[in-house]
């Protein structure tokens, strides 16, 4: 079972290193890229953050600073990109209807 989580956790880390590459990625954009589901990417960064801080890992405090980093990112990208960001589409719809 060791090898198992030890093989997430690699996965997870190099999940969390592709959504922080640039100017950021999604959840959708790193399943994509990992050929995975986006429930087994969201997982794997919950995998990331329960290790980070709630065991006794050697690089914890690595993990916890990467963790957070990788949550603000997707906070981001989620709101830049977000199909529902009603006030930029509500702002762009605003202009076409007074031209």
């Amino acid at each position: 079972m060791a090898r198992q989580t030890n093989s997430n956790l690699s996965r997870a880390i190099s999940v969390a290193d592709y959504i922080l590459e640039g100017n950021g990625h999604s959840i959708a954009e790193a399943s994509k890229e990992f050929h995975l589901g986006k429930t087994t990417i969201e997982r794997d960064i919950n995998l990331l953050g329960s290790v980070a801080f709630y065991s006794y890992h050697p690089n914890a405090k690595n993990l916890q600073v990467k963790y957070v980093k990788v949550r603000k990112t997707l906070a981001k990208v989620t709101k830049d990109h977000h199909v529902n960001n009603f006030e930029k589409w509500n702002a762009k719809n605003a202009k076409k209807a007074t031209s």
